[in-house]
């Protein structure tokens, strides 16, 4: 399928189109139906015009016969994923996260060299926990990741969470290495501006010229926020996500195509102020939190 060279580099919108145009002309066509559910989770500007994406997930999963034995585990695998994150009931939910990560480790014992099945390991890892416990451990789930770029380094979608897994763990030249290896795929998804403005900030001797001043001054919400985020738990003794994200409120920043929660500027001191407890400045994180904490109850 052409969406498929489209997805491998972060064109998302485009591979969209090519895979709904895929199941337009076979609406058996399984694989399709997964890679729309994949292609809608990066949020392209077109996916208002489909239906959510546990939606296209679940229709891979009902045709999910006839198919490779590693087809068939991952479109299994994600039916699982899906449900964990929007449908499932309490009481299911250890059944199904038990489900997802049996099936993602036959996939990992039987195709140790397919760096997609790599990606779906370390995404079940980062949002739904770990085989035996409710928490995987960041270096867990950057193993992963990091199976799969060493198996294939200009597969795009891996990128999404390495930069935030390798500072978490300590790893600022990790972080640099990754994000230095992506800018050279020239995706365009939404993580690109974010991992741009990282590398220069992840640079001690570029950190603080009057380039990344300017670049910190005008870029757009998403990517500046991004980028506060995968720096988050850095220990640099700059601080540089604080810094990043009390620049947030100045200029006149492009909120296109963020999602609401992050365009809210009423919630940006709190996550500011989140950042600050995080480096242990309580009393500027409380002096964030002041003006909430004593404004009156509104009437009712």
């Amino acid at each position: 399928m052409r969406g498929e060279q489209f997805y491998r580099r972060g064109q998302y919108d485009s591979a969209l189109a090519h895979h709904a145009r895929a199941v337009a002309l076979d609406s058996s066509f399984a694989l399709a139906y997964r890679r729309m559910a994949l292609d809608l989770g990066w949020g392209p500007p077109t996916s208002g015009s489909f239906e959510p994406m546990e939606r296209y997930a679940f229709k891979a999963a009902a045709l999910n016969h006839g198919l490779t034995l590693r087809d068939s585990l991952l479109i299994a695998a994600d039916s699982c994923y899906y449900a964990l994150f929007r449908s499932a009931p309490t009481s299911e939910q250890a059944t199904l996260r038990h489900r997802l990560f049996a099936m993602l480790d036959e996939a990992a014992r039987r195709f140790p060299g397919d760096p997609e099945v790599w990606q779906a390991v370390g995404e079940a890892r980062y949002h739904h926990g770990a085989p035996f416990q409710s928490v995987a451990t960041p270096p867990e789930i950057l193993q992963a990741f990091d199976n799969a770029i060493a198996l294939d380094s200009g597969f795009t979608p891996v990128y999404e969470h390495v930069l935030e897994l390798a500072t978490k763990t300590g790893h600022a030249d990790l972080a640099q290495r990754y994000a230095r290896t992506y800018l050279t795929l020239n995706a365009t998804d939404a993580n690109a501006g974010s991992l741009r403005l990282a590398v220069l900030l992840l640079e001690p001797a570029r950190s603080q010229t009057p380039e990344v001043a300017r670049l910190i001054d005008t870029i757009a919400v998403w990517p500046l926020f991004h980028a506060a985020s995968n720096l988050g738990a850095w220990p640099d003794s700059a601080e540089t996500a604080i810094r990043l994200l009390r620049a947030l409120p100045e200029g006149r920043r492009s909120v296109a195509g963020i999602h609401p929660a992050w365009a809210d500027t009423l919630m940006w001191p709190q996550y500011l102020a989140r950042f600050l407890l995080y480096r242990g400045h309580a009393r500027e994180a409380y002096q964030v939190y002041r003006p909430l904490i004593s404004r009156p109850n509104p009437k009712r």
